[in-house]
């Protein structure tokens, strides 16, 4: 039993470690392809279609519920949801704005800068407090974005024949989204945590599960929205499928499927080897990187991740608290067996002092 639990847990790491760096390969070549027009394919398509695709996921778990949840759906918590769904739109929006405009590697290894900002706004909102060693991290975090972020000599003006890259254009959105996915967790978190005080375990599964459903229900008609606001006249004219290619596609599945994983990582890992999972994403986009797409490693910039790798390890030991030791476990058949030879032990004992007594009345 122990051997499959270990299975499968290496194995929801590994899938999340191909997820996490193939989606930021494939995000940035798919928005980088000799041919397209300037913009590519249109954002806002995208958007609404890697909603539509983490629909059914949320729906799949939603059917396989036993008990019904019309009483959950309370109309004030979709409402409140709404606020982190147009937050989640945008912030995806700006990630690939940003992978637009950086390489890979770079936005990859900025994009950690999403731990310093939820720390922010969980000591703001939520009262967490924060360790030394996480205070620590959280600096050396800055020092290696801040480092990694450096355009070298080789990217500068660098242009590809989609469009021209604009590094600080590109540093800016990652930032943005940085600072927007960090309030975003806190503020869904604060929800989660309110809806679920006083429930049972299995309800807060059911909830949690049906919280999902509600940010995909939202977060595409958000995105649904962007389309009629932003690129009807060019979905019109050049069709809503306009640049999607089979680097798109992936993009989309891998896109699709990695909410499911990291919860997945979640039930069945820590948060210590999520962060492991993390840190060698980032070793594999790097290097695949610069053996595909040339990109150049300088000095300052292995520097800069090596410090983000360093900090995003020691933030999550920090985090991890020392949990009691199970009490031991005792086999009913051995406990069984022990009780009986207690009870011969005594049954002689007492059979013994009997014997001793009569000896002493006999001499009397």
């Amino acid at each position: 039993m122990a051997t499959k639990h270990n299975a499968l847990k290496f194995g929801c790491l590994a899938f999340l470690t191909v997820q996490n760096s193939g989606l930021v390969l494939t995000m940035w070549k798919s928005r980088t392809i000799p041919g397209n027009s300037l913009l590519g394919y249109l954002l806002s398509s995208y958007t609404q279609r890697s909603d539509t695709d983490d629909e059914p996921n949320a729906r799949t778990e939603q059917d396989s519920q036993k008990r019904s949840w019309s009483s959950k759906f309370r109309r004030r918590d979709f409402i409140v949801l709404l606020i982190p769904s147009l937050l989640y739109t945008i912030q995806n929006n700006l990630q690939f704005i940003a992978v637009s405009n950086l390489e890979a590697a770079t936005f990859q290894v900025a994009y950690q800068g999403k731990l310093l900002t939820t720390a922010i706004f969980a000591v703001i909102f939520l009262g967490k407090k924060l360790s030394i060693q996480q205070l620590y991290s959280i600096m050396l975090l800055c020092a290696g974005v801040a480092c990694a972020s450096v355009p070298s000599s080789s990217t500068k003006n660098t242009s590809t024949s989609a469009h021209s890259q604009n590094h600080a254009f590109g540093i800016a959105a990652v930032s943005a989204a940085c600072i927007i996915s960090g309030f975003a967790g806190v503020y869904t978190e604060s929800i989660l945590k309110k809806t679920q005080q006083g429930e049972e375990n299995e309800s807060k599964e059911r909830m949690f599960w049906l919280r999902n459903f509600q940010l995909s229900l939202s977060s595409l008609a958000f995105a649904t929205f962007g389309i009629l606001a932003v690129d009807r006249d060019a979905i019109r004219t050049n069709g809503f499928w306009h640049g999607y290619n089979n680097w798109v596609w992936a993009t989309i599945v891998l896109q699709a499927v990695g909410g499911l994983t990291v919860a997945f990582v979640i039930t069945y890992t820590d948060n210590i080897l999520k962060g492991f999972a993390t840190s060698i994403s980032v070793i594999i986009s790097t290097v695949a990187s610069s053996l595909i797409w040339a990109f150049q490693l300088t000095p300052l910039f292995l520097l800069g991740m090596v410090a983000v790798l360093v900090s995003t390890r020691m933030y999550g030991m920090s985090a991890v608290k020392a949990l009691p030791a199970p009490a031991p476990q005792i086999d009913e058949e051995s406990g069984l067996e022990e009780e009986k030879m207690a009870l011969q032990q005594e049954e002689e004992g007492s059979e013994e002092d009997e014997e001793a007594a009569e000896e002493a009345l006999g001499k009397v």
